[in-house]
């Protein structure tokens, strides 16, 4: 079709859509056919004749390329079902003009941005929505907020990003998905001074405000973590005492006395207390607490917890990073841990440390500032057992850290991520590691040496010292 036959074209009978393609230009009075619904014409095309499109009643949308330089006289009469005349980016006052210029200007309001190539398509979620702006062509990206309903808070979206709000690349067809989760809330305390919030997807207890915790205070028996805040002093008798459930405790700078069974028939396996100085722990506040528990304290004051006569009997780790020397991210599994190692990096506000299992399934992530030092620790909701914990030190060339509570001859995925000051991510890195099988109780044996230390063998305890091997309630091991 065209002058001179120099235009191709090409008809969808599926979608009665229309391709035009080639160098030149439409002849006038070219005819379609009154059944055609869409029009779509090439790149190369420089002219639209007069009364080109003459009477094609049926169509309701045309594509016009930037390379279209003139429209001729009534070339979109007779198009009564037409509604969307898409043209490129910033041509839309240029196309405006042409149509007026060509006695079509009662088709000037149908002018419209060609939409993006790629598709943005947000997926209907619980507790919440997404607010999407109307984006077109010329939009390189478009802002997403999400809105999350009352009495809930959003999360993260559905790939990992947790800005809000957030841009969204055009670059593919992309489709999101926000994640919000339901909270409950309450008050609580002496005098009802402090604030309780449940996070029911992880199910994390947070506890806020100044004051005291009430004796007997009876929260959730199935939070797994909880978080006493910078101003809590006193946690009251019998507070958590029937919180079967909870694994991660931790106690803001603050809290200077912990009244008797506070923590009483819990499992917990972890404690990260903020107070420079060790609170006072009155009889069985702590009742059944394992030996093997660790405790994470600031790393200036960790001697003063370790001649504690309550908090220096269990592990009593620093809060933090170790200095190392290291030119990259690598990882040396153990038994049951395995020792993480990053170099510093240039404009590094942040470094996270996500842990998963063989399924990709996240089992805890952990945050450092750029000095290494901790900075929070989210674990997985659910199993009852130690996911992972931090053993801190003082800063080198890089950094290292532990990570403990693992399952031996397992296979572990890692995401290790560094973020700028304003949270862009500048550097990631992933990898995976396997855990060293368990090792066999003669070489436990072979291996006890003058020094004592303990070694958790296939869910058992043993201490070696002086040579001899014992189990965890004093027999020798033969």
């Amino acid at each position: 079709c065209g002058e001179d036959s120099l235009l191709i074209w090409t008809l969808d009978t599926a979608t009665m859509s229309l391709t035009i393609s080639g160098n030149g230009a439409l002849s006038k009075n070219y005819t379609y056919g009154s059944f055609i619904e869409s029009i779509t014409i090439g790149d190369d095309v420089t002219t639209i004749g007069d009364f080109a499109f003459e009477s094609c009643r049926s169509l309701t949308s045309i594509t016009i390329p930037n390379s279209v330089t003139s429209i001729g006289r009534y070339a979109f009469y007779g198009c009564s079902s037409l509604e969307d005349i898409f043209v490129p980016c910033g041509e839309l006052e240029r196309f405006t003009q042409m149509f007026n210029d060509s006695y079509n200007s009662d088709y000037s309001d149908k002018l419209k941005i060609a939409s993006s190539p790629h598709t943005l398509t947000i997926k209907d979620t619980k507790y919440g929505t997404v607010s999407v702006p109307d984006y077109n062509g010329c939009d390189e990206s478009v802002m997403i907020t999400a809105i999350p309903d009352p009495h809930c808070r959003f999360v993260k979206w559905s790939d990992g990003n947790t800005d809000n709000p957030r841009p969204v690349y055009l670059t593919e067809d992309i489709t999101l998905e926000a994640l919000f989760i339901y909270t409950l809330t309450d008050k609580c305390g002496k005098d009802y001074l402090l604030t309780w919030t449940l996070d029911t997807l992880k199910m994390a207890m947070d506890i806020t405000g100044k004051g005291s915790l009430s004796d007997n205070y009876t929260y959730h028996t199935t939070f797994a973590t909880l978080t006493i805040g910078n101003e809590v002093t006193t946690i009251g008798a019998n507070a958590f005492s029937d919180c079967d459930n909870l694994q991660y405790l931790t106690l803001g700078s603050s809290v200077r006395v912990i009244e008797s069974g506070a923590f009483a028939c819990s499992d917990i396996k972890t404690i990260t207390c903020y107070n420079k100085r060790p609170p006072t722990v009155n009889n069985d506040a702590f009742c059944n607490l394992d030996y093997e528990t660790i405790i994470y304290v600031p790393k200036d004051y960790l001697e003063n917890y370790q001649m504690h006569a309550f908090w220096g009997m269990f592990d009593v780790r620093p809060i933090g990073a170790s200095g190392t020397e290291t030119d990259k991210v690598k990882v040396e599994p153990a038994e049951t841990t395995a020792t993480v190692a990053w170099p510093t990096i240039s404009g590094a506000g942040s470094y996270e440390l996500v842990i998963r299992d063989k399924d990709g399934n996240a089992l805890c992530t952990l945050v450092f500032n750029a000095q290494g030092q901790l900075t929070s620790i989210d674990f997985a909701a659910a199993p009852a057992r130690d996911r992972s914990n931090v053993a801190a030190m003082a800063q080198g060339a890089g950094f290292a850290f532990t990570v403990t509570g693992l399952e031996s001859g397992t296979m572990y995925k890692y995401s290790f991520i560094t973020k700028n000051a304003s949270g862009s991510v500048i550097d990631t890195k992933t990898g995976e590691f396997t855990t060293q099988s368990p090792t066999a109780l003669e070489d436990i044996m072979d291996d006890a040496s003058s020094s004592v230390r303990k070694v958790l063998q296939n869910g058992q305890l043993y201490i070696l010292r002086d040579g001899k091997v014992y189990n965890a309630t004093g027999a020798e091991v033969k």
